[in-house]
């Protein structure tokens, strides 16, 4: 998976490859359409959350927010309306018409009993989402479909690059991600090289080995080790 820069810079996310997209989107179906056919839940599940990542780049905490009345299962439309966790509206967020059966299926077969203001997912206890829930919902996914270190913010960054390859389009992007700025959209969305430069032997230094100095200079491990030797 390539890396990007976080929102806050804080820590590193990963984008999938369109090979590992597609790997992973044909998994989670194939889980489902077994288990619709045996009657089982937890494959279905895995599905949707899958999907709602993949499509429309939802934080982790959103998706755990998100009401039946907030998706095409209850309004019809092509699109979510995106919660934040204390349950107000923050953007509306646009999905694949082909998606809209899906939600539809989902609710009459899985959350048939329950009201359009209740959560779109419960766990298989019967209790609402919670973030680590979901990570190692996610984590598990990744392993089983070939794609080991996967959590829901790799799928987030895969639904911004994605959108943005196909946009060109930074604003778009943004109002569609819930990012404040398009200045943090741009390091979501547009890939780092895989290498760099050492700014004093100008040999080529795998992004994340090389450690700028106060100068500001990009030094590589071995001239950075020479720099700190009396």
């Amino acid at each position: 998976m390539a890396r990007e820069s976080s929102e806050h810079g804080a820590m590193e996310a990963t984008s999938l490859s369109r090979m590992q997209t597609e790997a992973l989107l044909r998994h989670v179906q194939e889980r489902a359409d077994q288990a619709r056919r045996q009657g089982t839940i937890r494959s279905v599940v895995d599905e949707i959350i899958v999907l709602i990542l993949v499509h429309a780049g939802l934080r982790a905490e959103e998706l755990c927010a998100l009401r039946i009345a907030d998706t095409p299962a209850h309004h019809g439309r092509p699109e979510l309306h995106v919660r934040d966790a204390g349950g107000k509206s923050t953007r509306v967020v646009l999905i694949p018409q082909d998606l809209v059966p899906t939600f539809r299926r989902f609710v009459q077969l899985q959350r048939r009993d329950a009201q359009p203001s209740d959560p779109l997912l419960r766990s298989e206890r019967g209790t609402p989402f919670s973030y680590m829930s979901l990570y190692s919902k996610v984590r598990r996914i990744g392993q089983e479909a070939g794609v080991p270190g996967l959590h829901p913010a790799a799928l987030r960054h895969t639904f911004l690059v994605r959108l943005y390859e196909k946009e060109q389009d930074l604003r778009l992007v943004q109002e569609q991600a819930g990012l404040a700025r398009v200045k943090s959209t741009a390091i979501h969305v547009r890939p780092r090289p895989a290498t760099e430069r050492c700014e004093a032997c100008d040999k080529p230094v795998a992004v994340g080995q090389g450690e700028r100095i106060d100068s500001g200079q990009l030094l590589c491990p071995n001239c950075l080790g020479d720099l700190r030797t009396p």
